[in-house]
């Protein structure tokens, strides 16, 4: 996307740029704040406590504010954390890039990190069963 400008009365310069013009056809920096706040990124966590080297891949439930999962995977060279990140990622509907390990890579107790949706949806997606 390439910007124009033009100079208008009073040798002010205005930046014109495709797709997200003012009235005037040129950007009012008024509504760039309104556009850029609406755009806003949504990231939800949630707490899981990860049992590895398990029979299958699941999510079993929550306790104590925890989500308890199972992997098959065994936690060795980040096998079961990516297991763990592919299991949320498919229950959520979200690609594998979106889902993070913000802390606790070395342990049972993670905290997990979902770009692009909503601690609600979240929630809601990983209590169905």
């Amino acid at each position: 996307m390439r910007a124009t400008h033009e100079t208008v009365l009073g040798g002010a310069v205005q930046w014109q740029l495709p797709g997200c013009l003012g009235e005037s056809g040129f950007r009012d920096w008024s509504t760039l704040a309104r556009v850029s706040s609406s755009d806003a990124v949504t990231d939800a966590r949630i707490k899981v406590r990860v049992r590895a080297g398990s029979r299958k891949d699941e999510l079993i439930g929550v306790s104590d504010g925890v989500m308890l999962a199972r992997v098959s995977a065994l936690p060795v060279d980040g096998r079961a954390n990516r297991a763990l990140r592919r299991l949320i990622a498919r229950r959520v509907g979200v690609s594998l890039s979106r889902v993070t390990i913000v802390s606790g890579e070395r342990a049972r107790d993670k905290l997990i990190r979902v770009d692009g949706v909503d601690q609600v949806a979240l929630n809601d997606a990983l209590t169905q069963q």
